[in-house]
């Protein structure tokens, strides 16, 4: 979850610095949009390209990494894992807290928009169905419903312009765009670029708009002051398609803006090394955490190995037979302990020369009993000599060298 947070909202930061950097005051309007919804859509979506592997044996490691911290640090962790679990609740639900605060927000502007429509009156306007309202409103288009008030509608000469600009929102429903990042806007409230990304976003709308009145019109003076007016002089929903009057002079300003060079359209291919940056970056966090799973899995097989109990103790893995007689065989006896929960058995006695007989306990040794291996060494010549027997059981170990 963290590592999806963390690498969505880079790549939503990424993309604004971008668009403000090298395209914002482009005129290739549409081309922003399918920029802006590009940037979106692969902000939610290449964080999950490499989900499945990110997350593959995550069990496994969980349960080792716990296992090692529990070995270590039993007695710490039962004062501290109260806390930890405390703070990351809280954290939870301070999040989704904010989260519900600004769903419910958006829902009670969803519903003054069906709470308009109840009041207005459904209306054939130049070719557009038109919801005419009563009381003063920016007009706005919300998917297929188009919406200005009663003052604009009688206005013969500003009414066709209005139209031809909220009709466009309606067709290319812009009203997805608008929804799209608002809800982004919701779930990453705490990043300030979703907030800025969204602005961009709705402001370029309406320029998409703006350009259409005026490819399709010579009256461009009228409708500036239109825009300028319907701005400045009625309420508005702050979510959707609206005249935002913080940005009607940059609307104006756009509106009469020579059309960029078709090189500048070259810029947009700048993305490219973002999008390259980020995949690289989504693969590299997978890398890594193979690399931390490696780490504490050896971590803990060396934390285990030091720790674990020994299955089978020696004894007396040295014996000393002192000083024998030529030709008179002498024996030594090592015994061991079964320290396991099975039964041990001996599965092979090798001795290191042929001067040397053994036997041992050939039974399984139950849990907590003890066996014994006897060497018995018969000296054929005189002088200081060192004899081995090698013990091989079947609980897994090293075979044991006895001297």
């Amino acid at each position: 979850m963290i590592r999806y947070l963390v690498l969505a909202n880079l790549a939503i930061g990424l993309f604004y610095i971008l668009y403000k950097a090298l395209l914002q005051n482009d005129t290739f309007f549409s081309l922003k949009r399918v920029y802006l919804l590009f940037a979106l859509f692969f902000s939610l979506v290449f964080p999950v390209l490499w989900w499945s592997e990110f997350c593959i044996d995550a069990p496994d490691t969980f349960n080792g990494f716990s296992a090692l911290f529990l070995n270590k640090t039993m007695a710490n962790s039962q004062a501290t894992t109260p806390l930890l679990n405390s703070e990351a609740n809280w954290l939870l639900i301070i999040y989704w807290g904010c989260v519900g605060l600004l769903f419910l927000q958006f829902l009670v502007r969803l519903t003054s928009i069906f709470k308009i429509k109840q009041k207005s009156k459904k209306r054939e306007l130049h070719g557009y169905a038109v919801y005419v309202s009563p009381q003063k409103i920016t007009p706005f288009t919300f998917f297929a419903m188009i919406f200005i008030d009663k003052a604009i509608a009688e206005n013969k000469k500003v009414l066709p312009l209005i139209l031809e600009h909220e009709s466009t929102h309606k067709t290319q429903l812009h009203s997805f765009d608008t929804v799209l990042a608002e809800i982004v806007r919701i779930f990453f409230f705490f990043n300030p670029f979703t907030w800025l990304l969204k602005q961009e976003i709705q402001f370029n709308l309406e320029c998409v708009a703006d350009n259409a009145v005026k490819q399709n019109s010579t009256d461009i003076t009228t409708y500036q002051y239109a825009i300028v007016n319907a701005g400045t002089s009625r309420n508005n929903l702050s979510f959707i398609n609206q005249f935002n009057i913080s940005q009607l002079k940059k609307r104006i300003i756009m509106l009469n803006k020579t059309t960029s060079q078709k090189c500048a359209f070259f810029k947009y291919f700048s993305v490219l090394p973002v999008v390259a940056l980020l995949l690289l970056t989504s693969h590299l966090t997978v890398a890594n955490k193979r690399i931390s799973e490696s780490e504490i899995l050896n971590s803990l097989n060396k934390t285990t190995n030091a720790n674990k109990p020994t299955v089978l103790e020696w004894v007396n893995p040295d014996a000393n037979l002192g000083t024998i007689t030529k030709g008179v065989p002498a024996t030594a006896t090592y015994e061991f302990i079964n320290h396991g929960n099975k039964p041990i058995v001996i599965t092979n006695v090798k001795t290191s020369c042929g001067c040397t007989s053994k036997s041992y306990t050939r039974e399984p040794v139950q849990p907590g009993q003890k066996g014994t291996v006897k060497a018995t060494y018969n000296a054929a010549r005189t002088g200081k000599f060192n004899k081995t027997i090698t013990v091989t059981v079947n609980d897994g170990s090293a075979p044991q060298q006895l001297k």
